[in-house]
């Protein structure tokens, strides 16, 4: 959610502690991986780190020990930068294997709106996005479109068809950002986020790029060549083993 997931982690809350004190809680993360993962697999691997709230409301992050530093971050910190061409991608590209899945930041040439996105997703279902980057250049600001929010009804989260991921994302991006309280903004800087930042991303819901888990090489190939990509940068890449056996 924003920012945690551009780490980019899956985050596994467990039981927290609690004192007159202080209130604390551990969290595992593990980098996200090319063809997404499932229930049984994924938290496997990954670090533990424990998030703490003192008295005054003061939250503790990040622990020592603690890196960010994945080739999914490094290509989410490269959204509005400079690019590769599409010549060069298209090279890496030709050079995988059509079936693998890939793990892949898509950078538009021209961030776009709500019912944009939405209209390009239903278009194009084979790349499917599945996190949402509303903020281009410096830290980036990511939302994964499936989220549920804690008030929402207990049950499966909804299946939802690929263009209606961006207008389900950005409203439950809105509906955070709207609970953030101007005395939320210091614990927020622990976390690389901007309250001011974060406030205006929700308000101008312009997506400047999306990650995918799920696409596969083949299904890149035949976009990238789309007048409305700048770029594809490549995190991970992977087999379905378990399509083979």
């Amino acid at each position: 959610m924003t920012e945690q997931d551009d780490l980019p982690p899956i985050p596994d809350f467990d039981a927290g502690d609690t004192t007159p004190f202080s209130l604390s809680f551990t969290v595992r993360l593990a980098p996200l991986r090319a063809g997404g993962y499932s229930l049984a697999h994924q938290f496997s691997g990954g670090a533990v780190f424990t998030v703490s709230q003192n008295q005054f409301g003061r939250v503790e992050w990040p622990p020592p020990g603690f890196s960010k530093e994945t080739f999914l971050f490094t290509a989410l910190d490269s959204v509005g930068q400079g690019a590769p061409g599409k010549e060069d991608t298209k090279k890496i590209l030709d050079r995988l294997p059509e079936s693998m899945y890939a793990l892949a930041v898509v950078e538009f040439a021209e961030p776009l709106g709500e019912r944009e996105f939405s209209a390009f997703a239903q278009r194009q279902g084979r790349v499917p996005p599945e996190i949402a980057i509303y903020r281009a250049g410096g830290t980036p600001i990511s939302w994964r479109l499936d989220t549920r929010l804690p008030d929402a009804p207990q049950g499966d989260v909804p299946k939802l068809a690929a263009a209606e991921l961006p207008r389900n994302g950005l409203a439950g991006f809105r509906r955070w950002v709207g609970g953030l309280r101007d005395h939320d903004a210091v614990n927020l800087e622990k976390f690389g986020l901007s309250l001011e930042l974060l406030r205006k991303s929700a308000a101008d819901g312009l997506a400047y790029a999306y990650v995918t888990q799920h696409a596969r090489v083949a299904d890149l190939r035949a976009l990238i060549d789309d007048p409305r990509i700048r770029v594809f940068r490549l995190a991970d890449v992977a087999y379905d083993l378990t399509c083979l056996n």
